[in-house]
Formats: structure tokens, sequence, C-alpha cells
């Protein structure tokens, strides 16, 4: 089952960083599946985390795309 992680509130200063949350949640990127489908982490958990702000408008519709790649 996928699972997607985003990490929102990006536009505001004392966001965490892709980074920093990754290690929070003990996601790093060895572990995760991978933001492109086609290059995929072979073995790895079909989970990633994608940074957004829905007042920038940026990110979630990369983590929706992401997830829309598992539908058969």
């Amino acid at each position: 089952m996928p699972f997607v992680i985003f990490g929102n509130k990006i536009d505001k200063n004392s966001a965490l960083k892709e980074e920093e949350l990754r290690n929070e949640l003990g996601l790093h990127y060895h572990i995760t599946y991978g933001k492109d489908p086609k290059a995929k982490n072979p073995g790895a958990r079909p989970v990633e985390i994608f940074m957004c702000s829905v007042m920038k408008r940026v990110g979630y519709a990369d983590g929706f795309q992401w997830l829309s790649s598992f539908i058969k």
C-alpha cells in the first residue's frame, strides 16, 4: 500500500526542511521508494515525502501524481 507524507507549511520560516523531516520520521532515502516511479528504489517501502505549501501551490500535486502512479 503506497503512503504519501506531505510536509506542509514550507512557506513558513520555522518549517522543517525535507531532510530534517525525514530524520524525525526515520524515513531516510535508502528506505523510501523515491519520487520518480520509473526509477524506484528496489526493495524499499512504497512511502515518500513531498514538501508542500497550499498557499504557494507547490508540492501537493507532485505527491498526488506519485500516488496515482500506483493505480492500475
